[in-house]
């Protein structure tokens, strides 16, 4: 799997991943074209009984998000309004952790209801500029390394890792993991 993105960064992995086709050039799919339903991931899903979501902390009308997600099928979407901007880290939305634990009841909802569903889970704290409070730095760097572009991405980096580990237990403690496919890509270039 091979970075296919252009200047829509985040919706072009969207896209991308949810279609397996290529984005435009220039511009963004979001933004440019309205009201396309695409072939996709989630209405292919939605004939065999699954109900697609996202889950994204970020403002839902960045990159149109708003207009590409039911281009794409999915029938919900949980974004800044839902996330509140709780524990935000960074410029852009509720940390990791939030991301993912405010996600969790929604899927042990959808689970108990004996509800098929796909579910894409955009994080945003490893993003640039990768700067993160004290209290959230779990690696340890060499001095040469503090305070340094690389340093705070890989702390960053090993935030995300962490915040994933903590949801992935999650779903095991909760009964998901055994009936679920799971998939992570990154979506744009650091």
């Amino acid at each position: 799997f091979y970075s296919q993105i252009g200047q829509g960064n985040t919706s072009d992995a969207e896209f991308i991943s949810n279609t397996s086709l290529y984005p435009r050039e220039r511009g963004g799919i979001g933004t440019d074209y309205i009201g396309i339903e695409y072939p996709s991931l989630p209405r292919l899903l939605k004939k065999e009984g699954y109900t697609s979501m996202t889950f994204h902390p970020n403002t839902i009308t960045f990159w149109n998000r708003d207009n590409l997600y039911p281009c794409l099928g999915f029938d919900r979407y949980y974004a800044k309004e839902y996330y509140q901007n709780e524990d935000r880290l960074g410029p852009w939305g509720s940390s990791d952790e939030v991301l993912f634990k405010k996600a969790l009841p929604v899927l042990i909802d959808y689970q108990q209801n004996n509800q098929k569903f796909y579910a894409s889970l955009i994080a945003l704290t490893n993003h640039h500029p990768f700067i993160l409070p004290e209290n959230r730095k779990h690696l340890n760097l060499p001095p040469q390394l503090e305070g340094t572009s690389v340093g705070n991405y890989l702390t960053s980096a090993n935030y995300q890792d962490y915040a994933l580990g903590q949801f992935i237990e999650d779903l095991k403690s909760n009964n998901l993991w055994n009936n679920t496919i799971f998939a992570v890509f990154g979506d744009h270039y650091g």
